[in-house]
């Protein structure tokens, strides 16, 4: 409880921080002094000071869900109580990510002046280096989000959850079951799905990934499991796609889905496409 508390001061520190650097900068440089006249060093730490005020705030809203766990009973992160545990990495990498740079930054500005003076030349292509810098912030938003998107290998992922679109979803994960998968994700070897899931649209899976397997717990207690793919998937060699086996169980399979299987199991995913046609024909 108490390191929680040390991180919010801590980042409240490095936000009034970095404010100040942000208003000395805009406000109060020498007469003369343009934006374009400024040392890379002074551009350096702009950059870090915009990426202080916008992430920063991240990483003390994680800790202050986690105070509310520990000290109120509250159950953000609380996977047993209804809350959710990945969620605490989605808002931990909002700041993760960027606080690289954070740290790079201003050693860039600082290598760029040494260099300077030590050369006794100017540095060739300062705009372009300026422009850079301001870059980087822009862009570490962006990979911040990439980070939280991505389940990293050897992950278990509790039932009933949403997996955004784009994720990357590393080599031997297991998913539980009632989980929807968003579009564009990319499936890496190994991974197992288990029942009850729904896979988007254009969606890559790559070799020896099971979907839609019967867990054990649905075995025991007779229920059905439902296994819905979308349109424009990719499928790579030695992919299981577990079909309905009896007592209630449904595979939907969408159309345009991109096969690279054996001529065997080719052979019974045809007549899994063909029923679910002939279904779709007799419903209609």
């Amino acid at each position: 409880m108490f390191f929680t508390v040390a991180v919010q001061f801590a980042g409240a520190s490095s936000v009034l921080t970095a404010l100040n650097f942000l208003v000395t900068i805009i406000t109060m440089r020498a007469p003369g002094m343009s934006f374009w006249r400024m040392p890379l060093l002074v551009w350096a730490n702009f950059s870090t000071s915009l990426l202080v005020v916008i992430a920063t705030p991240f990483i003390a809203a994680s800790q202050f869900f986690v105070l509310l766990d520990r000290a109120l009973g509250f159950n953000f992160f609380n996977a047993a109580e209804g809350g959710s545990v990945l969620m605490y990495q989605h808002v931990f990498w909002f700041y993760s990510h960027p606080a690289v740079y954070i740290m790079m930054l201003p050693g860039f500005g600082i290598i760029s002046e040494i260099l300077s003076v030590k050369a006794r030349k100017p540095i060739f292509g300062y705009r372009m280096m300026a422009f850079s810098l301001l870059a980087i912030v822009a862009r570490e938003q962006r990979e911040a989000r990439h980070a939280m998107t991505n389940i990293h290998p050897s992950a278990v992922v509790h039932r009933k959850s949403q997996v955004g679109a784009d994720c990357e979803v590393g080599p031997y994960c297991v998913i539980g079951e009632h989980v929807v998968l968003g579009e564009g994700c990319r499936l890496h070897s190994h991974v197992v799905i288990d029942g009850h899931t729904k896979l988007g649209q254009k969606n890559e899976v790559f070799p020896f990934v099971s979907i839609g397997l019967r867990t054990q717990d649905l075995k025991w207690k007779g229920g059905a499991t439902i296994t819905e793919i979308g349109d424009d998937n990719t499928f790579r060699e030695h992919v299981t796609v577990h079909s309905a086996t009896g007592g209630g169980d449904i595979t939907r399979i969408g159309s345009i889905n991109h096969l690279n299987l054996s001529p065997d199991l080719l052979a019974s995913t045809m007549q899994l496409f063909l029923s679910e046609q002939a279904d779709r024909q007799a419903a209609a």
